[in-house]
């Protein structure tokens, strides 16, 4: 990418519902390479959107690298970064205000309501958005639990980045452009493709049938609950697992069976 031309084509897969056949080209003639849909942008909402982009990325990646090395919570939180990101560059994109908010799935629904055709898990995004609250556990409120599996977290990060990055390709006068992804994508570089089932390195049945780290915690009359296990699959796919469900006065139960239980 050119540090010094600001003159950026982004084509889209997704589009503002007004915009799907239009073309909207500015200073000039269209010498991107590319077809269809194509937002022109220059200057300061250039670097906006690719500011945007290169910062997500980076906590994509510092994402996967926690989930992977089973720090769950971290990687969660992390992610959660990641997609408001990357969705930020969207509403950048489309030349809207950036709403200083770090809930992804407020964000995901403030697209929605500006005419974005994006489909993303809104129960994911609603996870991340849990997980974010536990940066700061003293300030959490009674009753508080959260379920984190690293074969779930994987799958639904890796899906999601999917979506909103093969949506938006952009490019300059010297041609298109490639991020970092696109390069560590070439060089297959374990980082970013093991475990990917959005690369196609595994498939997502195949990944949930192997055992998973899981970690979860219940905020409960002052107290603080938290298990981090393994399970030796994933059979409930769902995010809204609640964990350490009380079964009686000394009793919980957690959200999978422990491996070997």
């Amino acid at each position: 990418m050119s540090g010094t031309d600001t003159r950026w084509a982004f084509k889209l897969c997704f589009e503002r519902e007004d915009r799907k056949r239009e073309k909207l080209v500015a200073n000039g003639n269209d010498q991107s390479g590319f077809a269809g849909n194509v937002i022109r942008v220059e200057g300061k909402q250039a670097r906006s959107i690719l500011h945007w982009l290169t910062w997500a990325d980076t906590d994509y990646l510092g994402a996967r690298r926690l989930l992977m090395d089973g720090l769950l919570l971290q990687g969660a939180i992390l992610s959660n970064t990641a997609i408001e990101k990357y969705l930020k560059a969207l509403i950048a994109l489309h030349g809207e205000k950036i709403v200083w908010i770090h809930d992804p799935l407020q964000i995901y629904k403030t697209l929605r309501e500006q005419g974005s055709s994006l489909l993303l898990n809104e129960s994911f995004l609603e996870l991340l958005g849990k997980s974010y609250e536990m940066r700061y556990p003293d300030d959490l409120k009674d009753g508080y639990n959260i379920v984190l599996s690293q074969a779930l977290l994987l799958d639904a990060l890796d899906q999601t980045v999917k979506s909103i990055t093969n949506g938006v390709t952009f490019g300059n006068a010297e041609g298109i452009a490639k991020r970092k992804l696109d390069l560590l994508v070439e060089q297959h570089a374990p980082q970013l493709v093991l475990l990917n089932t959005a690369l196609g390195s595994i498939a997502r049945d195949t990944l949930l049938d192997q055992p998973s780290l899981v970690f979860e915690c219940r905020f409960l009359n002052g107290n603080y609950l938290g298990a981090e296990y393994t399970t030796a699959k994933i059979k409930d796919a769902s995010f809204g697992r609640e964990g350490f469900v009380q079964k009686s006065d000394k009793s919980f139960q957690l959200a999978y069976p422990p491996q070997n239980s």
